[in-house]
C-alpha cells in the first residue's frame, strides 16, 4: 500500500495531466512511470507485478475499504479485473457495493475538470490546462451548438 500512496503523492504534486474522454486523469503518465518499476509479494505470497506496458498480467480482486465507527476497517470485494477474459468480460464492478465516506456530497464523487457545455455553449480550453479542464462560452452570434459537450459551434448545422 505504501507504495501507492507515494507514487500518487509525486503524482499529485506534478502539473501534467491528460484526459481519458472528459475526465481528467492527473499526471497518468508519470504514475504509470512508477506502476511499470512495482514488484512485491502480497499477502498470500503471489508476485505482483506490471509488465512492460504497465499492465498487470493477472487476475485481481477490487477492494472497497470501509471505515467503520469503531475505528476498524472492512475490505468488502467489489469487482475485479481478468486481462485475458473476452472483451466487456475483463473488468466487473459492483456499484451497489461501494460504501463511499459520509464526506462525499456527490455519491459516486466525479473526477472531471469540468462539467459539459449545454447546448447554445461551446467548450474554450483552459490556458496551460489539459483539453478535458475548459470554460463553457455562449457560441457567437449566429452560430448554435445543438448537442451537449460541443467544442465548436456550427453555422446552420454545418461545422464551423
Amino acid at each position: 500500500m505504501g507504495w501507492r500512496r507515494n507514487g500518487r503523492r509525486k503524482a499529485k504534486s506534478l502539473e501534467v495531466g491528460c484526459c481519458l474522454g472528459e475526465t481528467f486523469l492527473p499526471a497518468c503518465a508519470e504514475l504509470h512511470r512508477y506502476l511499470k518499476n512495482v514488484h512485491f509479494k502480497n499477502l498470500l505470497g503471489d508476485d505482483i507485478f506490471f509488465d512492460e506496458n504497465g499492465d498487470l498480467p493477472m487476475e485481481y480482486s477490487i477492494t472497497n475499504l470501509i471505515f467503520l465507527p469503531n475505528g476498524m476497517q472492512q475490505h468488502e470485494i467489489v469487482g475485479g479485473y481478468k486481462p485475458y477474459a473476452a472483451p466487456g468480460e475483463d473488468f466487473t464492478i459492483n456499484d451497489n457495493m461501494i460504501v463511499w465516506d459520509a464526506e462525499f456530497t456527490q455519491t459516486p464523487p466525479e473526477s472531471k475538470c469540468s462539467q459539459s457545455c449545454a447546448p447554445g455553449y461551446r467548450k474554450l480550453t483552459k490556458e496551460g490546462k489539459p483539453v478535458c479542464c475548459y470554460d463553457c462560452i455562449p457560441c457567437p452570434s449566429g452560430e448554435i451548438s445543438n448537442e451537449t459537450g460541443e467544442y465548436a459551434a456550427h453555422i446552420q448545422g454545418t461545422p464551423c
